[in-house]
């Protein structure tokens, strides 16, 4: 949660914000083809060593959508605790509403996603999309996104 609020929420709508932290730390640009497919033309990925664990730091080319994705992490830890940041937007008097929440089981246990739609009548409204696996495994157990509304969604 901390990389994503210190680099994704506070370059939110800045994509080279997002570029120059990834910079100033000195990150490892991932240049794998599928990675490059994933995220357009244009796109960047970076692999983020921290004590907690690996995550990829990733900036969408089409709609500068900002994501943190963590391949070993506690979905049950990840979903309270942007839980806990939507509660406090609600407090903070942002509208916040659920657009879609899916569940699904696959081969990595309960897949689980939230898009939620977040505003304050003032300005153009956030995507904020939330995806986690029960189990590691696959490219990611958890990944948390987020983009303006309009620019097109912050998907995976």
């Amino acid at each position: 949660m901390r990389l994503f609020t210190e680099v994704c929420t506070r370059n939110l709508g800045h994509p080279e914000g997002v570029t120059a932290w990834a910079r100033d730390h000195h990150l490892a640009v991932i240049v794998d083809p599928q990675a490059t497919a994933i995220y357009g033309e244009g796109g960047s990925s970076w692999n983020v060593g921290l004590p907690s664990g690996s995550f990829v730091l990733a900036l969408r080319s089409s709609t500068h959508a900002c994501a943190v994705f963590g391949d070993k992490l506690d979905a049950g830890a990840v979903e309270t605790a942007v839980q806990k940041m939507v509660d406090e937007l609600k407090a903070a008097g942002s509208q916040v509403s659920v657009l879609k929440d899916d569940q699904a089981q696959t081969n990595l246990g309960r897949r689980h996603g939230v898009v939620y739609s977040i505003g304050n009548g003032r300005s153009r409204s956030l995507l904020l999309n939330v995806i986690t696996n029960e189990r590691a495994g696959g490219a990611y157990q958890a990944t948390i996104q987020v983009g303006v509304a309009g620019s097109g969604s912050p998907q995976p």
